[in-house]
């Protein structure tokens, strides 16, 4: 076989490679979510949006590049933006967080905390005797259990069921407290939160001082959160919801076989 005929196979093989690609891409975003009868279909790729448990419609980043684009001052982070964010919930970074608090419906409490956000190690709270932290790679992880979130879906918080929420409490090195519940319906998870300036001020800061701009910054961003989220729940990654659900022998060593 000369080299020229197996450059022609070669590129043949990838021909039909490339083809079976994007045929199935094709039958991918020619499918959708599966609905009930009366409900909208919701494409591959869309955000799905329920009201009462029902699909009412959803919406892709194709349909918002049809809206006029904008530029805004983000109220959370201060920043200018452009266009349109889509999934993002809450950024609390774990450079910044000091303190989280998780307890679970049936009364456990797990807890870590850093003197400030320039130690590097979170501390856990009450390892049983005998125990010892499985790495510090895991506690330092619930320091960012509210770094990043990103919605798969929302409704209004008020439709879903909490009495069986896990409740998560994340402070910041700059005063700002996040209460979250986070509970599984029907195989998803759902997240709703408010936030509130930690502690709360006593004095009036000095006008034109530099705590007085340091606590209007902080409020704005709490209002900009809150503003976002109050009276909604969001559907989160899995991976996200096992962080802020933690269990604090998931953090532990095994216990050495007898």
């Amino acid at each position: 076989m000369t080299q020229r005929t197996r450059i022609l196979i070669a590129a043949g093989v990838l021909f039909v490679l490339v083809a079976v690609i994007l045929g199935i891409d094709a039958l991918q975003r020619a499918s959708g979510e599966p609905s009930a009868e009366g409900e909208p279909t919701v494409t591959a790729g869309a955000v799905p949006i329920r009201l009462d448990g029902k699909l009412v419609g959803s919406f892709t980043p194709a349909d918002l590049e049809r809206l006029e684009k904008v530029s805004f001052v983000e109220p959370e982070e201060g920043k200018t933006q452009q266009g349109w964010l889509l999934r993002d919930v809450i950024d609390l970074a774990e450079a910044e967080v000091v303190d989280v608090t998780i307890t679970h419906p049936d009364g456990e409490t797990i807890h870590v905390s850093r003197v400030s956000a320039d130690v590097t190690d979170f501390t856990l709270d009450d390892i049983p005797k005998g125990r010892e932290v499985e790495s510090s790679w895991a506690v330092n992880g619930l320091g960012g259990s509210l770094a990043a979130v990103l919605l798969e879906e929302v409704a209004p918080a008020d439709q879903l069921d909490w009495s069986k929420a896990t409740h998560l409490r994340v402070l910041t090195a700059d005063g700002v407290e996040a209460r979250a519940e986070v509970v599984t319906l029907d195989g998803k998870s759902w997240l709703k939160l408010a936030v509130f300036p930690y502690p709360e001020q006593k004095d009036e800061p000095v006008e034109g001082g530099t705590t007085e701009l340091a606590v209007a910054d902080q409020l704005k961003r709490i209002e900009g959160i809150n503003k976002r989220v109050r009276g909604w729940a969001y559907s989160i990654p899995e991976f996200k919801a096992e962080l802020m659900t933690k269990r604090k022998e998931g953090l532990l060593k095994p216990l050495a076989k007898k």
